[in-house]
């Protein structure tokens, strides 16, 4: 049996370094069981190398925060004529219950680094949204240090050697972080750790997509060019990339071209079939996907891809997304509103003393609002009416613009609300008294 390199045959899986055939006069069977025993041999290497790659990664970070916790105590506790702090330190006797909290302490903070998807590619986020994650997964790390502190009953560990820690690892990992994406980076603008690129769609998305891509070279993409049915693309280039054919052709292009990744940007609604028809190719052949979600020209919403028990949903946001803002946010209001309402208390006293003497019924006027969403949110401000005013109302509307003039001049930028609503309240019950003898 002689083995020889050559294009990858249909029958043979891709992502091998080499693209092998079996030369030989046995049956198909026999080729098939050829292929998938040097698809063995030489598939592990490759993942073995992300691997290691992805081992090394993981013992740094939490040789970061080791060494952020060591730094914190030794600066927090080391007397400054002992300069053999440490030695002494790490010589006294460590407890089998302490080395086995220390332990899960570990396991703890690989796991959250890992939960914030710290281990995954982060060729297409933006630094800013990784920083993010490193930041959530310090919140994290710090909290499960105080908590493994007070089970263990560490006297170094406080409050405020948990906070030096949380700053230092953070600074120590992001710092380390944004040290790999700069060299990434510089080895993606000279050729190194760079990968194929198939765009599937010609269209206006195709065409923006592929500019961008195009003008990110440190993403490190190679387009290698387009497929599209439709024949009016023909020889037409995209950014470089020439048109190689229709989608019949892909699966021809997957098994004779190295093709690490496929960007779909087919229009969803007269493509589905189609866009289906790729994505189960694709999948069988274990070649990452990219599925352009602008599907609808929203101008507000922002889109997030979630899963949900192992179904993928796409959600459309159109108000700001919680976060510190809004939280922030929150507590001004609540405080702001809390700080004036006993600041004018003495005087929202007399406003009520004086409705419960003018009139009969009670001090506040409660009517519903819509608030967020359509909920029904009660809206409690002094009555400034009679008690049944809005029995009432269709027989007072016409009167509005006649004798309720000076209430309108008043503005609410201009005066405080208790203010405008004696004014108001005043200026109704004179109306009321001059144009009704009914009593208040």
């Amino acid at each position: 049996m002689v083995w020889r390199q050559a294009h990858l045959g249909a029958a043979l899986p891709r992502g091998l370094p080499g693209r092998f055939i079996c030369a030989t006069t046995g049956i198909k069977k026999a080729a098939s069981s050829c292929a998938s025993n040097v698809a063995d041999e030489i598939t592990p290497m490759t993942v073995r190398h992300g691997a290691i790659s992805d081992f090394f990664l993981k013992v740094s970070d939490l040789s970061l925060l080791v060494i952020s916790l060591g730094v914190t105590i030794v600066y927090r506790y080391a007397p400054a004529k002992n300069p053999t702090f440490v030695i002494d330190y790490l010589s006294d006797r460590i407890k089998v219950a302490n080395a086995i909290l220390g332990f899960l302490l570990l396991m703890t903070w690989h796991a959250a680094l890992a939960t914030q998807n710290l281990y995954v590619s982060h060729r297409l986020q933006s630094l800013r949204a990784e920083l993010n994650e490193i930041a959530r997964a310090i919140v994290i790390c710090s909290v499960a240090l105080l908590v493994a502190a007070q089970l263990g009953k560490w006297p170094t560990i406080n409050i405020t050697t948990v906070a030096g820690f949380g700053v230092l690892s953070l600074l120590f990992v992001m710092t380390v972080r944004l040290g790999l994406r700069l060299n990434l980076r510089r080895l993606r603008e000279h050729g190194h750790n760079v990968k194929s690129l198939l765009l599937i769609g010609g269209g206006p998305r195709g065409r923006r997509f592929a500019a961008q891509v195009h003008r990110r070279q440190d993403l490190g993409y190679k387009l290698l060019g387009y497929v599209d049915s439709d024949f009016a693309f023909a020889n037409q280039d995209i950014n470089g990339a020439q048109w190689l054919g229709g989608l019949e052709d892909l699966s021809r292009l997957i098994a004779t071209e190295v093709v690490d990744e496929v960007a779909i940007a087919l229009p969803i609604k007269s493509q589905y079939t189609q866009i289906e028809a790729a994505v189960a190719l694709l999948e069988e052949q274990g070649i990452t996907t990219h599925l352009l979600s602008d599907l609808f020209p929203q101008k507000l919403a922002r889109l997030q891809p979630t899963d949900f028990d192992g179904l993928p949903i796409v959600s459309l946001h159109s108000v700001p997304p919680f976060s510190w803002r809004t939280e922030a946010k929150r507590l001004l209001d609540v405080v702001g509103a809390t700080v004036w309402l006993v600041l004018f208390a003495p005087l929202f006293a007399l406003i009520a003393i004086a409705i419960k003497i003018d009139s009969a019924g009670p001090v506040f006027f409660v009517q519903d609002r819509v608030g967020f969403n359509k909920r029904r949110i009660p809206m409690v401000k002094f009555r400034t009416m009679r008690a049944n005013a809005e029995a009432e109302l269709k027989d007072l509307e016409h009167l509005n613009e006649k004798v309720d003039r000076f209430s309108r001049c008043v503005t609410t930028r201009a005066l405080p609300a208790s203010v405008v609503c004696c004014a108001r309240r005043a200026v109704t019950n004179c109306r009321n008294s001059l144009m009704f003898s009914l009593a208040p």
